[in-house]
């Protein structure tokens, strides 16, 4: 006699991968846990390498950033530790601080290494980088942070001991703050950040883009051609004079009276390009018509040039207006007229 039984012989347990669902594989093509790997030496004495407890850290941090201790949690319930084949217990705060201690001694050489892959990976313009100085401001005493040695090597090279940026007060600012470089690549889909580093908090832009173009150089991300934009902060003499020596062009903003006199002088030799205060994106919706926002800008006066500051979104239903102001003795860098629309968005600015 045959006996037939229909039904599941254990209970089914469904996991919800969301976000997880594209950071994971994304994750793995850049090769990050292998990279990783690569510039810290194995621990015998630990079951998982240090690659992998990290890259399933960073995609907690991408996905629901909590406290180290709540990762184990997290693991279990959406479902990264079958994704990376690690138990929960294994990734409590002690170990995942392990991993974190080993990569800081090797930051610079694994940022570096993950630059230049999510470069190849992508297939990202390498024609023009942009160079954006900002900071990070600090609440309490931090009273064992010091200084960095003024003769600290840089780029750091592999292995090096590279002390922590000094959190200290800025120039002419009572908090406490750590001054921050990131350099990124643009093109039509947006900016993709590639190397970032951190400053002392006194430190300013000359020694911010002194530092992250000498990373570039030596990392090979910043070639002969490649076009470095930065702001204001950023500029001197020898900024341009370094990177004209490795064949760089540069562009950023200069003070207007200390090149008057040079502007004059050769103005007549000089063409002009059609430009725009819209990024590509703003005027590719204007051009077509698209039903999501349109940004606004607005010109108000900074020194001798102008500085555009960003408004809320406009929805296309809101025609913006064209803004006239005269133009400060006509200073390169400056335009008459605000962005206008998808008819006159490319206007003659100097």
């Amino acid at each position: 006699m045959a006996q037939a039984w229909h039904g599941p012989t254990v209970p089914d347990v469904t996991l919800h991968f969301g976000p997880l669902a594209l950071i994971a594989p994304l994750l793995r093509r850049l090769d990050i846990a292998a990279i990783i790997d690569r510039h810290l030496p194995p621990d015998p004495q630990l079951a998982f390498s240090h690659g992998r407890v990290l890259s399933l850290l960073l995609a907690a941090r991408l996905c629901q950033p909590t406290a180290l201790i709540n990762v184990p949690a997290w693991a279990a319930d959406s479902g990264a530790d079958l994704l990376w084949g690690l138990p929960p217990e294994s990734l409590n705060d002690d170990r995942l601080g392990r991993a974190l201690d080993a990569f800081f001694s090797q930051r610079h050489s694994i940022l570096t290494a993950v630059a230049a892959q999510a470069l190849h990976l992508a297939d990202l313009p390498r024609d023009r980088l942009h160079f954006d100085p900002t900071h990070l401001l600090f609440y309490g005493a931090y009273e064992t942070s010091q200084p960095r040695p003024p003769e600290l090597p840089w780029p750091p090279a592999a292995g090096a001991d590279v002390p922590p940026a000094h959190i200290t007060h800025g120039y002419g600012d009572d908090a406490k703050l750590l001054q921050v470089g990131v350099t990124s690549v643009v093109d039509e889909l947006g900016a993709v950040p590639l190397l970032s580093q951190c400053l002392d908090g006194n430190a300013n832009g000359h020694t911010a883009i002194h530092q992250q173009s000498d990373w570039l150089l030596a990392a090979g991300l910043l070639r002969p051609g490649t076009l470095l934009i930065s702001d204001r902060g950023t500029f001197s003499i020898e900024h341009l004079a370094r990177l004209h020596r490795h064949g760089c062009p540069v562009l950023c903003s200069a003070p207007w009276e200390d090149y008057r006199e040079l502007y004059d002088t050769h103005a007549a030799r000089l063409s002009w390009q059609r430009a725009s205060y819209l990024s590509l994106e703003q005027q590719r919706r204007r051009q077509t018509g698209s039903a999501l926002p349109q940004e606004s800008y607005d010109a108000t006066s900074s020194g001798c040039g102008r500085a555009w500051r960003r408004l809320q979104p406009r929805w296309p239903a809101v025609t913006p207006r064209p803004r006239r102001r005269p133009s400060p003795g006509g200073s390169p860098g400056c335009s008459a007229t605000g962005p206008q629309p998808a008819s006159s968005a490319g206007r003659w600015s100097r």
